[in-house]
Order: C-alpha cells, then structure tokens, then sequence
C-alpha cells in the first residue's frame, strides 16, 4: 500500500559499492534528483544475507498483501549484475540492495540530512576520507511501499546511517600499469622528446660503429 513503512533494521555486514553517502547530496547520472547512495553486496549463500532477504518478503506481504504483483525493479535486494567486456550485463553470483537517502523529503516538502557515518568505534567518519568500493559496511535502514499502475507494487530502501566496519581507500588515479603485467621482448613506445631522442640516436650510432671495429 502506498504509505507503508518498516521498521527500521540494520543490515548484516555487507559489502559497499559505489558509495556516495558523505558530503552533498549528488545526481547519481545526468538529470537525476541529488541524493545520497550506496550499493550493497551479499554473498546469497550467507546466513544472514538469507535471513535479510526473508525479512525483506515479510515487509513486501506486510505493504501490499499476500500474493503481491511485483514489478521487474519491486524487490530492493535482487541478483547483481555488471557489464561485462562487450557491454553486456552479468550476473555476479551477488545480491545488491541499493539504498538511497533523497535530499528532498518531498511528503514533508523538507530538505533531508545526509546519513549518519561512524567508523567500528561509533566515532564520526571523516567527509575527506571516500569509502571505497570492498569496503565493509552496516546500513541502518527502512523500506517504504509503492504501487505503479500496470507495473505492480515494490518497495525501496531508505539509509539512516551507516558504519564502516573495513575500510578501503577510493582513489581517482588508475594504476599506471592498468593492470597488466610486462610482456618479454613486447613492443616498446617511441620516445617523443627531441633531446632523448637525439640522443637515442647517438646510442644507437656509436653502437653501430663499435661493431664496425671489431675484428671478428
């Protein structure tokens, strides 16, 4: 039913992707609504990760009835999946729940406050310092109810607050190597300075006349 809210709960430990919970609330693509964002991923074969996702079917029957008529995008814990090196989607083997905190309260017509942060010691996260993805991570949170004429009903799931359990520093740069490893006897780039490669040249010149002079 429209209206319909949980309880709040707190997630297992899961694993954080794509965090965008501190500082100002962003438009996660072009033309999106600013908010605070995180995705979270569970192994499906975890206890506790099995335990959520029953708890999660319990608030769908309790919003919207026994045999719900769920839409495609209904269920907030549902199989992961990214693009694979052709730009075709893949399943993971993990569940993602994507939890969101919108700047604009728009059944209040209030501005949200950003989520709660707090490191393993319940001390406040630093803005400065970005979780990065493969981080560990507890969510507080709640899911609220919806219903779209000739879709179906499905819920979402709003973040309170979240605790940093490991921690993985986001970097911007990508490693010079991008990941690949020395190929032997590989090509090499040329050089483009004049000065290295004038000197290059010379190199390769006195080797060349060193061979001339040998006597064998």
């Amino acid at each position: 039913m429209a209206g319909y809210r949980s309880e709040i709960i707190y997630t297992p430990p899961m694993m954080a992707n794509w965090a965008k919970v501190l500082g100002k609330a962003q438009a996660r693509s072009e033309g999106d609504e600013p908010m605070w964002s995180i995705d979270l991923l569970g192994d499906p074969n975890d206890e506790e990760i099995e335990k959520l996702r029953t708890k999660i079917r319990g608030f769908m029957v309790e919003a919207h009835g026994a045999k719900p008529k769920v839409s495609a995008n209904g269920m907030p814990l549902k199989r992961h999946e990214e693009k694979n090196d052709h730009g075709e989607k893949e399943p993971t083997g993990m569940l993602v729940l994507k939890a969101k905190r919108k700047l604009i309260n728009k059944a209040q017509g209030l501005e949200n406050a950003g989520p709660t942060v707090l490191d393993s010691q319940c001390n406040k996260w630093p803005e400065a310092e970005l979780i990065g993805n493969g981080s560990t991570v507890i969510a507080k949170i709640h899911f609220w109810g919806w219903s779209r004429a000739g879709e179906g009903v499905g819920l979402s799931c709003e973040l309170h607050a979240l605790q940093v359990v490991k921690h993985v520093p986001y970097s911007r740069e990508q490693p010079a190597d991008a990941g690949f490893g020395v190929v032997p006897g590989g090509a090499v780039a040329p050089i483009t300075d004049p000065e290295a490669a004038e000197f290059s040249q010379q190199l390769t010149a006195a080797a060349q006349a060193a061979e001339e002079e040998l006597p064998f």
